[in-house]
């Protein structure tokens, strides 16, 4: 399964089908799109099918090597 990249019409590197998994976009030279993990992993097992096992793989293998955007583990978040 492979989902296409795009740059968005605001200028981001984004990974199709994941917009609900966005939490932010860094301030930098070159903005990075930031997907939160849980997200990611919720759509591909809703939408995707896949079992838990094959979507952490997926993020690991597809989705975090890519230079554009940054994959975040928001439970290790501390909101102050």
């Amino acid at each position: 399964m492979t989902r296409n990249t795009s740059f968005s019409q605001d200028g981001y590197f984004k990974v199709e089908g994941f917009d609900n998994a966005i939490v932010g976009v860094t301030e930098s030279i070159e903005p990075k799109v930031v997907y939160d993990k849980d997200k990611l992993i919720e759509i591909l097992i809703t939408v995707d099918k896949m079992t838990e096992e094959d979507a952490v793989d997926y993020i690991y293998h597809s989705i975090a090597p890519l230079e554009q955007v940054i994959v975040i583990d928001s439970s290790d978040l501390e909101i102050k």
